[in-house]
């Protein structure tokens, strides 16, 4: 959630100044984007936490896949890539790297994950994902269109 947070303050602004070739977003959408998308993995968490069977599985295995992946691309990559910080590398590299690999470590070791179900899963909640957001995205336009 601090990663979240940290990119819903400052990336919409970075969007209007960063040194790439890309698509500006607005903050509203983006804010309204990375709210739902939380609120959703906050959803995921509970889910997990409370059934713990096979789907539940798929979906947290997943989850933690991509948000690790996220750390990456576009965080520490747009870093590099533009020389200049990109929001939420700070939070990625020294809270969701660390506590996700943990994560994943205990799960695998305690037997809730298993490699292929995370690597399934981290592919379907990467797809659900980024449709997800163009479609939150295309959503906060029309709000903040209205508001």
């Amino acid at each position: 959630m601090l990663h979240n947070l940290e990119e819903a303050i400052w990336l919409p602004g970075w969007t209007e100044t960063a040194k790439i070739a890309h698509l500006t977003v607005g903050a509203f959408e983006f804010r309204f984007a990375v709210t739902l998308i939380t609120i959703i993995f906050l959803g995921i968490t509970y889910y997990f936490s409370k059934y713990e069977n096979r789907s539940s599985k798929y979906l947290m295995g997943g989850t933690l896949v991509i948000a690790l992946f996220n750390v990456f691309v576009p965080h520490l990559i747009g870093t590099i890539f533009t020389g200049q910080y990109f929001p939420g590398v700070v939070t990625g590299v020294l809270l969701n790297i660390p506590v996700i690999i943990y994560l994943l470590r205990r799960g695998l070791a305690e037997g809730f994950f298993q490699i292929k179900m995370l690597i399934l899963g981290g592919v379907g909640m990467a797809i659900v994902i980024l449709l997800l957001l163009q479609m939150l995205f295309a959503l906060g336009k029309v709000i903040a269109g209205i508001i």
